[in-house]
Order: C-alpha cells, then sequence, then structure tokens
C-alpha cells in the first residue's frame, strides 16, 4: 500500500497561565475520552476552553481524562498552580515521545523505572510466571489428554505488565479526586457535573459515578439503573469509584474486586448529557483518535494493536454520537416516528485527532497533540459558544 501518512499542521508551543479570565457559565457539556499517551489532546481542550473564559455545566471523563479534570477544577482557582497545562509540564519534563535516535528523556524513564508514576511489574515477574505455570500442571494432571503444550506455552506470559504507584507517591490521591469532584455544590462550590464509568467484566455492567449536579441535569438518581440499557448502573463518586475508574488492564488483576477503567468499554460518555430542561444544547467532544485511519495499513504485530485499539475505541463512540443524531432527525422531521417526549436537540462539536499516533507513542505525552487540540479549540469551538446559559 503506498505511503499516505497524514503530516500534521505544527502549532504554536503553549505557555503557561498568565491570566485567569472570568468564566462564563455556557449552554454546552464537555466529553473527554482517555487513551494512555493521547490524553493532551484532551487536556489541550479544556485548557483552551478555560482561557477563552468557557466554562461548561458537565464534564464527562474517562480514564485518565479524570485527572485531567480533576487538574481543571483545581485551576479555576484564581492563582492555582494545577492545571492542565502544568500537570503536561511535569510529565513532559520527565519523558519525551520517541523523536531521534537517543531518547534521552525516555532513556532516563525507563533507568528509573522505580521511581516512575507507573513502572514496568519487573519484581512481580517470577511470581506471576509460576502461578501461570502452575496453573498449566494442575490442568495437565486434570485432563492430560487434552492437553496442549503450544497453548500452554503462549499462556505463560503474566497478564500484569505494569504497576501503579499512585498510592505510594500521593496515598491521598485518589481520595483528593473523589473530594474535588463532589464539591460541585454551595456557596464554594464549583458548580460543574462530573461523571466517568467503570466496568465490572464479571456481572458485565458499566457504572457511571455522578456528583450531586451532574445527576441532576442527566436525570439520573444514585443507585437507579438505565431503562433503556439495564446493564448501566448510576452511583455517587467515591474514592474507590477513582481508583477503579484508572485501574488498567496491564494491571492485572491481583487486587479484589472486578471493575476496571471504563475506556475499554465505553470510551465517551455522551448519552447520558441531553436531558430536555438540563439548559444543555451543545456537547464539546475531545475524541482522543482520528475518525479514520491516517497511516500505511499496517504490516507488523504492534501496528495491527495500534489499529485494532482505534477501532475498538471508536466503535462505541460513533454507536452513541449516531443515537443523539437520530433524535436531532425524529425532532426535525417526526418521521419516520415522533422523538420522545424528554428529547432536545444537541449540537455535537468535535475536535478529533490530527495525528496518527502508533503503539509506541501511547507510552508517553506529546507536547505537540496538547499545541494542536489548544489551538483548534481556541479558534474553531468557543467562537461558537458565544451565547451564556441563561440565568
Amino acid at each position: 500500500m503506498p505511503h499516505r501518512k497524514k503530516l500534521p499542521k505544527v502549532y504554536d508551543a503553549v505557555g503557561p497561565r498568565e491570566a485567569s479570565p472570568k468564566q462564563v457559565l455556557g449552554n454546552f457539556a464537555v466529553a473527554l475520552g482517555g487513551l494512555a499517551g493521547n490524553n493532551a489532546h484532551g487536556a489541550g481542550v479544556i485548557e483552551a476552553l478555560y482561557r477563552c473564559g468557557k466554562k461548561p455545566r458537565l464534564i464527562s471523563c474517562t480514564s485518565g481524562q479524570i485527572r485531567f479534570t480533576y487538574a481543571y477544577l483545581r485551576g479555576l482557582t484564581p492563582g492555582s498552580e494545577v492545571n492542565p497545562y502544568s500537570m503536561l509540564q511535569r510529565h513532559f519534563n520527565s519523558a519525551q515521545p520517541f523523536k531521534d535516535m537517543t531518547d534521552v528523556n525516555l532513556n532516563y524513564k525507563l533507568m528509573t523505572w522505580p521511581i516512575q508514576q507507573i513502572r514496568p511489574s519487573v519484581p512481580e515477574f517470577s511470581a506471576d510466571m509460576m502461578g501461570n505455570l502452575t496453573r498449566s500442571m494442575k490442568q495437565f494432571l486434570a485432563n492430560p489428554r487434552d492437553f496442549s503444550v503450544w497453548r500452554e506455552m503462549y499462556r505463560m506470559m503474566p497478564a500484569r505488565t505494569l504497576v501503579s504507584q499512585d498510592t505510594l507517591f500521593d496515598p491521598d490521591v485518589f481520595s483528593d479526586i473523589a473530594g474535588l469532584f463532589n464539591a460541585d455544590t454551595g456557596p464554594d462550590g464549583h458548580g460543574i457535573g462530573v461523571m466517568f464509568n467503570a466496568y465490572d467484566f464479571v456481572k458485565g455492567e458499566e457504572y457511571v459515578f455522578m456528583n450531586r449536579t451532574a445527576a441532576e441535569l442527566t436525570g439520573h438518581a444514585y443507585g437507579a439503573g438505565s431503562d433503556s440499557r439495564p446493564w448501566i448502573k448510576y452511583q455517587a463518586i467515591t474514592e474507590e469509584a477513582v481508583r477503579n475508574a484508572l485501574r488498567l488492564y496491564e494491571y492485572g488483576f491481583h487486587e479484589e474486586g472486578d471493575l476496571l477503567d471504563g475506556a475499554y468499554f465505553r470510551g465517551l460518555i455522551l448519552s447520558e448529557i441531553p436531558n430536555k430542561g438540563n439548559g444543555i444544547d451543545t456537547i464539546v467532544v475531545g475524541r482522543p483518535l482520528a475518525s479514520c485511519w491516517l497511516g500505511d495499513a499496517p504490516s507488523s504485530l504492534i501496528e495491527l494493536r495500534d489499529m485494532q485499539t482505534e477501532v475498538n475505541f471508536l466503535g462505541s463512540y460513533l454507536g452513541e454520537k449516531g443515537q443523539i443524531e437520530l433524535i436531532n432527525q425524529l425532532l426535525r422531521t417526526g418521521h419516520p416516528v415522533a422523538p420522545p417526549a424528554k428529547a432536545t436537540p444537541i449540537t455535537i462539536l468535535e475536535v478529533e485527532m490530527d495525528r496518527q499516533r502508533g503503539w509506541w507513542e501511547y507510552v508517553l505525552e506529546d507536547e505537540a497533540v496538547f499545541n494542536s487540540a489548544f489551538h483548534r479549540t481556541r479558534s474553531e469551538i468557543c467562537p461558537r459558544l458565544e451565547l451564556p446559559m441563561a440565568a
């Protein structure tokens, strides 16, 4: 297949915050999709909204975007040293993407893996391998006639490849995030609805965690389920909910509980946002992937894994987007059936990834991704969010 990789535009570097613009509550929500080293994309979207003074009514976020939503809410306080820009700068100072033959910053990260926020599971590797070997031996003794040596060899490699050290370096990280998300009401509250998800792989259920403002805006009560999607349950935000929502496949299944990062199941949360009477008529979507494949067709296993990841993450989003567009069509035409009683029209404004990032790039954030999302949001999205929501 001929080379057709799209060369992305180079945008000016974004500098630190120099002002604290007045934040005007708008008639829009923000949906941020998390995806490893592509989280810089969503961070650029919400940083641009802040610097344009555009405050959303509701933020839905998955996976690593939970951290940047936390940074955004912290950054609403004038003079705060924590915001999406500063959070990314700390990452950039320790490691940069693959760019040249030396990869100095990356090598430093690899050499200092025991003190990294997320480290390889090197100390645990032997024990995990032995556990898998023991499992295979038990199966051989139980049913030797159906035992396959080749199959069991492929099952030797442990599922756990990474270890989170959040609680080692910041033992209060999960409680801090939950506390800030729930500080939405009262005279000093940030006033923004927040929701994120986790997936129970044993029950096949998705849990959507909401603060009080999000529950009110979406019309969902804690402990209730979805009428049309019985696999979805709505819950309050807790410290444990944040921990589960940040639990990657690569951490393995040694900890208690059956909940995983919800982005694997639904990478962008859209369907809960439209609700007649909540004042939201627009959703700004920070899509961490392009809408189509921008590189050459895969010719290696690692490139194939990249394509599989992108297709999986796009599927659920397109389904939810299509549902919203269908309701818009019914509201416009009344055909083929009348729209539901609580239906409300929604405009979707997308900021999608404008470059092809491969499997290796998922490991690290890229400042160019942040710069691109920031400048495109400021120039293309913010001017379309001019009208504040009526008081």
